[in-house]
């Protein structure tokens, strides 16, 4: 896991209308990857870590959810999602490293199942 950068805007639960007062996970990832992205519907974020970052987001309690903010540089640049079979592959391999990098951080990994299951749904 990389550090936070300073000045990265704070995450919170659900999207924030200004850089200022914090933002969801895809919005800080959406940002990260080209400098002026501010939505929740990022598309420099790849839909499946998109999905998936804003359940695991909202469902973190304030004070665990910066443990996410490192993660949203990994998320930055991973879309579009490609088509057909690779894009599958990629959407499987992806689920996988979210619920492998996100359970790290939660010492419920019930939680964890529970946000990825919501996500795919």
């Amino acid at each position: 896991m990389t550090s936070v950068p300073t000045g990265l805007p704070l995450l919170r639960r659900g999207a924030g209308a200004t850089m200022r007062d914090g933002g969801c996970f895809v919005q800080v990832a959406g940002y990260l990857a080209d400098g002026h992205s501010w939505s929740e519907y990022a598309t420099s974020v790849h839909p499946v870590i998109r999905a998936a970052g804003i359940k695991c987001n909202d469902m973190m309690s304030a004070a665990a959810r910066p443990r996410l903010a490192p993660l949203a540089g990994d998320a930055a640049g991973t879309g579009p999602e490609p088509s057909g079979v690779a894009g599958q592959v990629l959407t499987v391999r992806l689920l996988a490293w979210v619920a492998q990098r996100v359970s790290q951080h939660w010492s419920h990994r019930r939680l964890c199942q529970n946000a990825v299951n919501a996500a795919l749904n």
